[in-house]
């Protein structure tokens, strides 16, 4: 069985997987996992990795994200203290709007893929920029903002490498991350269905998971996307 960080590598690579990977997008909701305050979460690398970590583990998610939630400095940091733990994970930052000097700090610090969360047309020049610093790395950059009414067809008007979409056709261009729709009790009840595609895409919701998801359910479906039994860390 591939691991996680396989299954990125496949997905960036455009091969065919065993499976598609499971990268849900951990901010908030990781905080709430951890049991932890927003001041700590936001501030302290530590308990942000901790955070995090724990949070992939219970969901049983092929890659972590970094940078949801906190200071580009608190997210650095945190990647420096994960790069260790891994554990056969892929390593996935997240900005909340386009900032080139921030990706770069990211790449060097080996993220295998490039999230943006909010989404500025009027910024149409640093996503260019962005996904310049990113190409160089060759490290792909990917719009995840919720709520867009085409996200795939601004994601190619602004240059970027591909979206999360939340009913994706399989035909959209780069990557294609999504499937799930918008709310995770409904996906769960209802299973996940097929993916849309065997290469290029992963499973995502848009945007940061809601802080107030219900832990089981996302366990529940965790497991049902990586044929693995996850459990709720304490």
């Amino acid at each position: 069985m591939s691991s996680g960080k396989e299954l990125v590598a496949a997905l960036l690579d455009g091969r065919v997987m065993e499976r598609p990977p499971f990268i849900p997008i951990l901010g908030g909701f990781a905080q709430r996992m951890g049991q932890m305050s927003e001041t700590d979460f936001r501030e302290s690398p530590q308990l942000h990795a901790k955070a995090l970590l724990q949070t992939a583990d219970a969901l049983s998610a092929d890659a972590l994200t970094v940078g949801a939630g906190c200071s580009i400095e608190v997210g650095i940091e945190a990647c420096k203290r994960l790069a260790p733990v891994l554990q056969g994970r892929g390593l996935v930052a997240c900005l909340s709007r386009p900032e080139p000097t921030s990706a770069r700090a990211y790449c060097e610090e080996g993220a295998d893929m490039v999230l943006v969360l909010e989404v500025d047309p009027a910024e149409s020049g640093r996503f260019r920029t962005l996904r310049n610093v990113c190409k160089y790395y060759r490290v792909p950059v990917l719009l995840a903002a919720a709520g867009l009414e085409d996200p795939s067809a601004l994601a190619q008007q602004l240059t970027l490498d591909g979206a999360i979409v939340p009913w994706p056709t399989g035909d959209e261009p780069g990557i294609i991350g999504g499937g799930l729709g918008t709310c995770p009790n409904d996906v769960a009840e209802r299973g996940p269905g097929s993916p849309p595609r065997q290469s290029r895409f992963f499973w995502s919701f848009p945007g940061e998971i809601e802080p107030n998801s219900s832990p089981e359910t996302l366990v529940r479906l965790g497991g049902m996307l990586t044929g693995q039994s996850g459990g709720v860390s304490g």
